[in-house]
């Protein structure tokens, strides 16, 4: 049985995000809202997370479950281009990725 109630769970996070966002330059994005077409809702807010944060890259090893109508293929099962209207995402498994860092280029996104 869980002795901790709640409430003190909720202040313990609060505490965490209060904490964080006294950092000089703090950049923090509480999750998705699930509204964009993916069937899976975990993968959904995952990929809503990393659209609304800006983020060039969502690296996944579970590449199959991100790809819809609004997903650009580039290569199969390891790279694809996630159009938004107002930002877009490359979709990378990890190996490819690891590549890319290590050279310190990210294809532009056409």
């Amino acid at each position: 049985m869980r002795r901790t109630p709640l409430a003190e769970n909720a202040s313990f996070y609060v505490n965490v995000i209060s904490s964080y966002a006294q950092l000089s330059n703090p950049q923090l994005i509480l999750g998705g809202t699930g509204v964009l077409a993916i069937d899976d809702l975990e993968n959904q807010q995952v990929l809503e997370t990393a659209v609304a944060g800006k983020a060039d890259l969502l690296i996944t090893a579970n590449f199959q479950d991100f790809l819809n109508k609004d997903v650009k293929t580039i290569i199969p099962n390891k790279h694809a281009i996630y159009d938004f209207p107002h930002h877009n995402i490359h979709i990378v498994h990890p190996h490819l990725a690891i590549n890319w860092l290590k050279k310190g280029t990210i294809p532009p996104i056409s």
